[in-house]
């Protein structure tokens, strides 16, 4: 039981309260991940004849993945709170819902089709260069094999009190269905295609980015929306309040208006995984624009989210608390933290 008349105590509930109690509504996919290693680099394959590639694997772990929850994942490190809206087979009950409870993450959000025994794979193979080839298979995100309706992204973000929402990678009628819904109830989002962006159709990329004001895509994919949008880059950058690229070992460029600006990568401590940085970069982004940072203190949090994660394997298994984030951050950038 607290005691409230403690006055030191009273102050730092008010003070957690502005941060912790801060809700972040995060739809896309729940996966069970596959990721490899090859001890090699994919370039001496290919060389402009057919793709007929056989490749010996140093290493092969399975763990928790899917972007919304890589995401949910590192915004419940950083003192926020997550709800993840996404649909899952029986499986779930198969090891990950007690990876979520152990995380104090919620699982009222999840939507559990009780007659599909799989939800979303992700196979992941990245050579010593940091190149990755990954395929997914979709599962439960797919109304081809779920027909359990999921609440949209709006009714679920009223319903949470959710200060602000993130479009995670999922199918494009998945992710068209809810940003239609939160651009009627005028709740902000942050577009996030993800890899499977060059799946999409014309028709599925241009509406998407009609609907949406904010942005978070790497270099292929900022491409890939340049080459797909009539205009460019020009008219992209009229178009969105602001769009950050991430350029993997070179940093990140961001437009915002009239202004563009970078922030440079950051030396990892060592080297071990790339797979999740890209989640643990929009989670830490967007948790430090919900706490009230301006955007370029926030991309210069998720610089340093994702890299922690690279150096970390998997896509769930690093650690931070919040106050050795803060640290960490003051000893990198000179400043003080967003969070």
């Amino acid at each position: 039981m607290v005691v409230a008349n403690d006055a030191r105590l009273s102050r730092a509930l008010s003070c957690t309260n502005i941060f912790w109690m801060k809700k972040v509504l995060v739809t896309g996919t729940l996966a069970i991940d596959f990721i490899g290693r090859y001890p090699g680099t994919f370039e001496s394959y290919g060389d402009g004849q057919p793709l007929n590639m056989s490749v010996q694997l140093s290493e092969l772990n399975q763990g928790f993945g899917g972007c919304a929850m890589n995401i949910a994942y590192t915004l419940k490190l950083l003192g926020f709170e997550p709800i993840p809206l996404v649909r899952v087979g029986t499986d779930f009950h198969e090891g990950y819902r007690e990876h979520l409870a152990n995380l104090n993450i919620t699982t009222d959000a999840i939507v559990v089709d009780t007659r599909l025994p799989f939800s979303s794979r992700a196979f992941i193979i990245t050579d010593d260069d940091g190149n990755q080839i990954t395929a997914f298979f979709p599962g439960s995100s797919d109304p081809r094999y779920s027909t359990v309706p999921v609440p949209s992204a709006a009714e679920t973000a009223r319903r949470f009190k959710c200060d602000y929402v993130i479009l995670a990678p999922d199918l494009p009628q998945n992710m068209l269905a809810h940003a239609e819904s939160l651009s009627v109830a005028d709740i902000p989002y942050l577009f996030d295609p993800g890899q499977g962006l060059p799946d999409f159709s014309d028709e599925h990329t241009k509406a998407l980015v009609a609907l949406s004001r904010q942005a978070v895509v790497n270099e292929h994919e900022w491409k890939c929306l340049i080459d797909r949008i009539d205009g460019g880059e020009s008219a992209l950058r009229r178009h969105f309040d602001w769009i950050v690229v991430t350029h993997g070992a070179d940093g990140v460029k961001v437009y915002s208006g009239s202004r563009t600006w970078q922030v440079a990568s950051i030396k990892p401590e060592t080297f071990i995984e790339h797979t999740g940085c890209g989640d643990a970069f929009r989670a830490a982004l967007v948790g430090a624009l919900t706490a009230g940072a301006d955007l370029e203190r926030s991309v210069k949090a998720g610089v340093l989210a994702a890299t922690i994660k690279l150096e970390s394997p998997g896509t769930q298994l690093h650690r931070m608390s919040v106050d050795s984030f803060r640290e960490r951050y003051r000893e990198t950038f000179s400043e003080p933290a967003p969070l």
